[in-house]
């Protein structure tokens, strides 16, 4: 049988997966940065430990080299594949020692892929396409639903300072508000 008749038969790209899928209910855009990882770099520049300090710099240096890790990231593609300066980056995060043992994994927020991991995290909690495995007990829009919720504690906190009524509640009844005025949010708004 000829090649090409095989090829109507093939499994869909998963941009098609993509397309198939159902819109996501998620109500905010999400972008990731590694700012905060920058910055735990730049502090330990003058270590007293010179080996922490000299490590620091050269991860300095190497940002300097590549402004496209800086700010806002919107494409997670140039994080995969095992790229030197996100791995230097994450040596903050994950010991090199504990590799081998370790299921960790990195997630942009309210995001469902993963741009770095561990052998082990891969094996067990991510699909072949690098995102993270569905709950047995949940579908994908409850998750997504969650997801939102989530959000929008996160919102309620940082920009209200609301707190929720008890530890481990997932709705906002009895959520309490300062006293005062409430802010406006503000466009583009970041958390």
């Amino acid at each position: 049988m000829p090649a090409e008749s095989l090829l109507p038969l093939a499994a869909p790209t998963l941009s098609a997966a993509r397309k198939a899928a159902a819109p996501s209910l998620f109500p905010f855009r999400s972008t990731l940065s590694l700012e905060p990882l920058i910055a735990y770099w730049q502090k330990r520049e003058q270590a007293s430990n010179h080996g922490v300090a000299l490590l620091a710099r050269a991860i300095s240096a190497q940002v300097a080299e590549s402004p496209w890790v800086r700010g806002p990231l919107t494409d997670l593609k140039a994080l995969e594949g095992g790229c030197d300066l996100i791995e230097t980056l994450m040596l903050a995060v994950f010991p090199p020692a504990s590799f081998a043992t370790d299921i960790s994994g990195v997630v942009g927020p309210f995001q469902r892929r993963c741009f770095y991991s561990t052998k082990l995290f891969d094996e067990v909690m991510l699909n072949k396409d690098r995102t993270i495995k569905q709950p047995l007990n949940i579908d994908l829009s409850a998750m997504e639903r969650q997801m939102g919720l989530m959000a929008y504690h996160l919102v309620l906190h940082r920009v209200y300072g609301a707190e929720p009524a008890a530890p481990g509640q997932h709705h906002l009844h009895g959520a309490r508000l300062p006293g005062g005025p409430v802010p406006p949010l503000r466009r583009g708004l970041q958390l």
